[in-house]
């Protein structure tokens, strides 16, 4: 069986480089993009599909003298979360069925910071018009060449001790995605059903004493809900045993800039108004799609994170459910009410 991610170690740029690049305007919702990914020793070939939603990398390895020719593909649910992978040369292990978080291995997404780096020119590289960086990152100088036309990375060099290395190296790129390699084998779907509950899905159920899925975590969520704005209640309550707390706390937030967020820029930005009203559940009115929430509990310490809006109704509840309010050292979370059963 195949653990979660299996292509995520070979993502188009290497995570030592981190942060977003910010020349990706004209991305394409589908494509493919075929890479030599040389960052972790021998080059392997990885070719990325995405249509939608949808994503599938595979990854091939040749055949050596003391190992066999590898193809392993994982199929990505972008908006549930989820992953399938397989290998395509030997079915006898069946399909690893997992979850994810974060980057998934897009080749658009896990670039060099181009704000701290230097164009230096332009060149064409395997056939692609590219703008050429050059960026200071530790102890190493990453070199970068970015498609002029999509943003795309075609290839990145990185000079470490005298040392030279090409990490990653676009060798074809096209528009669209064939529908054929989004489709599962037969071993996959012969078992197919929702992914096991994660750790933090059983941590929140045993905290809220409920089910798996009634409540969802408001700070690392991806999910938005169905509807695209909303009016917050939020409704402070003591851990495991869920009673309101209805005193003896402040509550504050404001606003997050969607377009610094995207260059990893979470600073406080305009203040939101919070009203408290009986039973001390507060409102928040059109909250914008991510916002900061503190607390603050007097000598008892207080804190705060930054909140994906979950909408979907006109006001959904959130809730922040402190583990001991003399002590808010001992853990607060913030989660919405799915099912609506505080609301």
């Amino acid at each position: 069986m195949f653990g979660g991610r299996v292509a995520a170690v070979c993502s188009v740029a290497c995570g030592i480089l981190l942060t977003a690049c910010g020349a990706r305007a004209q991305q394409p919702a589908a494509y493919t993009v075929t890479v030599e990914n040389g960052m972790f020793g021998p080059p392997v070939e990885e070719t990325v599909y995405r249509d939608g939603s949808r994503a599938v990398i595979d990854l091939s390895t040749p055949a050596t003298a003391d190992a066999k020719a590898t193809h392993m593909r994982s199929l990505y649910d972008l908006t549930a979360h989820t992953d399938v992978s397989w290998d395509l040369v030997d079915s006898s292990g069946g399909c690893g069925r997992g979850n994810f978080s974060g980057d998934w291995g897009d080749p658009f997404t896990s670039l060099v910071d181009l704000s701290t780096a230097k164009m230096t020119g332009t060149e064409t590289v395997n056939g692609f018009a590219a703008k050429v960086y050059v960026a200071n990152v530790d102890s190493a100088t990453a070199k970068l060449w970015i498609d002029a036309k999509t943003g795309l990375a075609v290839k990145i060099d990185v000079t470490q001790a005298g040392q030279t290395k090409t990490i990653s190296e676009v060798k074809k790129f096209t528009v669209g995605a064939p529908a054929a390699v989004f489709v599962l084998p037969a071993v996959c779907t012969v078992l197919a059903g929702p992914p096991p509950p994660t750790q933090q899905e059983k941590d929140i159920a045993a905290e809220t004493k409920s089910k798996v899925g009634d409540f969802i975590d408001a700070v690392t969520t991806a999910d938005t809900g169905t509807a695209t704005a909303c009016s917050v209640q939020v409704r402070v309550m003591q851990a495991e045993s869920m009673k309101p707390i209805t005193s003896g706390f402040k509550l504050s937030a404001n606003a997050i800039d969607d377009a610094k967020l995207a260059q990893g820029d979470t600073s406080p930005g305009a203040n939101i108004p919070v009203s408290m009203g009986a039973n001390g559940v507060a409102r928040i009115d059109n909250p914008p799609a991510h916002f900061n929430l503190m607390e603050d509990f007097g000598n008892a310490g207080g804190g705060g994170g930054m909140i994906r809006r979950w909408c979907a109704g006109p006001v959904e509840t959130l809730l922040l459910v402190v583990k001991d309010p003399q002590n808010l050292g001992k853990g607060v979370d913030l989660l919405w009410d799915k099912n609506g059963k505080y609301k």
